[in-house]
């Protein structure tokens, strides 16, 4: 699989910079489709452990033309900030 591009959504305050140093994945990777799982998983948990997030959701995508390149999609729950 190749990951084509890398989404991000719901983050207001947090740059899109932020999020993405976290991942196991980057743009123009290509990982073995049996590792694509679990790669998810720990970069969701490595975006958790920021404790800028409530809620972080990943999931991947196959782009329309070819099956086998990618696009994932990150939603996050920004936490609330008192000052």
């Amino acid at each position: 699989v190749y990951i084509d591009g890398i989404y991000v959504e719901g983050n207001r305050k947090t740059k899109d910079a932020i999020i993405l140093r976290e991942l196991q994945f980057k743009p123009g990777d290509s990982l073995m489709v049996s590792d694509l799982p679990n790669r998810i998983k720990v970069s969701e948990q490595m975006v958790l452990n920021t404790s800028l997030f409530n809620k972080v959701s990943i999931r991947t995508e196959p782009t329309p033309l070819d099956s086998t390149h990618h696009n994932v999609h990150i939603k996050v729950e920004e936490a609330w900030y008192l000052y």
